[in-house]
């Protein structure tokens, strides 16, 4: 997305306490200078006598709300997207791979209030590594990310860049010993972080 246009004049959510409001004019471009629509886009605009530029924020609801050329990323285009990602010959090439799940709901905000429907993507890397427990190479799986359909594709190429980083720090976690025990264990659970008493030694 390279220029933003609404449907109808509306004033930013970002801009409703503000002494000089930026008020969005359907119809109009805008062009968008800063585009990680997973959160939101940054759109800069002028005052009628073209003497004063300023910015504001359009978040990914108004985007759904508002846009009249509304990106819509597809589970199609996503796979697109993550099938580009590859690794050089290295001690990090896992032989990585994707799963995605589409998913349709509802969001909610901090007081528990729904604030409408909320469509998009979690995603996860797979991984080969040694099993922890019988060593045997089989396939890993990371935690999964959430990437909003308004995403771009910046963001996707770094949300998947963030569920591989998790998987190398997790696997440095596991295989680092001192002593002979794993001091950075991944696999501790709450009860034995937060209650010593019952931490087996490793």
């Amino acid at each position: 997305m390279k220029t933003f246009k609404s449907k109808e004049n509306f004033i930013p959510k970002s801009q409703e306490f503000e002494p000089n409001k930026a008020v969005i004019i359907a119809n109009t471009d805008y062009s968008v200078v800063e585009s990680n629509m997973a959160s939101g886009i940054m759109i800069t605009g002028y005052d009628k006598d073209v003497s004063h530029a300023w910015q504001t924020y359009i978040s990914p609801e108004e985007i759904h709300q508002y846009s009249v050329d509304q990106p819509v990323l597809t589970i199609e285009v996503l796979r697109s997207y993550l099938n580009k990602i590859h690794f050089l010959p290295s001690c990090v090439n896992f032989t990585w791979g994707w799963e995605i799940v589409e998913f349709d709901g509802h969001a909610y905000d901090e007081n528990g209030v729904s604030t409408g429907k909320q469509n998009g993507f979690l995603i996860n890397t797979t991984f080969q590594r040694p099993d922890i427990k019988t060593g045997a190479i089989g396939t890993g799986r990371g935690r999964r990310m959430w990437i909003e359909d308004t995403a771009s594709e910046t963001s996707v190429v770094m949300t998947a860049y963030i569920c591989c980083d998790l998987i190398v720090k997790h696997e440095l976690f596991e295989s680092l010993t001192y002593g002979g025990a794993k001091i950075l264990n991944p696999h501790k659970t709450i009860e034995q972080l937060a209650y010593p008493e019952t931490i087996e030694k490793i």
